[in-house]
């Protein structure tokens, strides 16, 4: 009976080994598919970064084009009103005085119209330059961020395989500790037995 008993013990105690390495190898694979998640989205959202970043920086250069475009045309127009003025001033042989008169007040306009030409130019210069900064300084921000958050990362997967491995030391005593209390219970059984027939004997 006490063989039989010390059998059913140290089986028992082998299945409760076999449960407790399995809840450690379910934890474990559970925690690396964990990080593989993590190093993934990690991963995606830097592919993302990069491609939000290219499409920032086209987007920036076709809208300064555009804007360039139409202030070469505003020039285009401007110097071709001034020509024809010109044009006018000279063929025009009556009426001089009207025409210096005239001329003069054109002048005046075309250079008001250029001057105002300039500033709305320099004013859009101005915008499109803030939107560039203010969408560089955006950019800088997720970057930043993305570096921020990849840290974090690391520092959670690190406390998590801390913690990890404390839990796995703690069910590892825990398993030491049984064994040696149903040790010390079995060999005191032996004992008693032995005592037992010694005083029969």
């Amino acid at each position: 009976l006490g063989r039989i008993f010390y059998l059913i013990t140290v089986g028992s105690a082998i299945t409760c080994q076999c449960a407790i390495r399995k809840m450690i190898a379910r934890r474990e694979l559970h925690r690396r598919r964990q990080l593989q998640l993590q190093q993934e989205s990690a991963e995606r959202e830097s592919a993302a970064a990069k491609i939000r970043a290219a499409y920032l920086g086209y987007k920036s250069r076709i809208d300064y084009l555009i804007a360039l475009s139409g202030v070469i045309s505003c020039q285009c127009e401007v110097r071709k009103m001034i020509a024809r003025k010109r044009l006018e001033q000279k063929t025009s042989t009556r009426r001089r005085a009207a025409t210096k008169i005239q001329s003069a007040y054109l002048g005046y306009v075309a250079r008001m119209d250029y001057l105002v030409t300039v500033g709305s130019v320099i004013t859009c210069q101005r915008a499109a330059r803030k939107m560039i900064a203010k969408r560089e300084l955006e950019e800088l921000f997720r970057i930043q961020l993305a570096k921020k958050n990849a840290a974090a990362t690391k520092m959670r997967s690190t406390f998590v395989g801390y913690i990890a491995r404390i839990d796995y030391r703690r069910s590892v005593h825990n398993v030491i500790t049984c064994q040696s209390a149903i040790r010390t219970m079995l060999s005191k059984k032996e004992m008693e037995m032995l005592q037992s027939r010694r005083k029969m004997a």
